[in-house]
């Protein structure tokens, strides 16, 4: 379970990530989430969400 400072870095990392192109979030997500794998778990979760929602609403 990630902590309330974890939780609003997630939300911030989120928000940051949406705007890289798809290629680039994986590594920006690798890098932001050095060292903390339950952040990187949760925030490669949430972008695998959006970029399914993204999808569905291009076509």
């Amino acid at each position: 379970m990630l902590t309330p400072d974890q939780n609003r870095r997630l939300r911030h990392l989120f928000s940051t990530a949406t705007e890289l192109p798809p290629a680039g979030r994986l590594a920006f997500c690798a890098r932001e989430c050095r060292g903390e794998p339950e952040l990187l778990e949760e925030l490669v979760s949430l972008l695998a969400v959006f970029e399914r929602e993204e999808e569905g609403t291009s076509e």
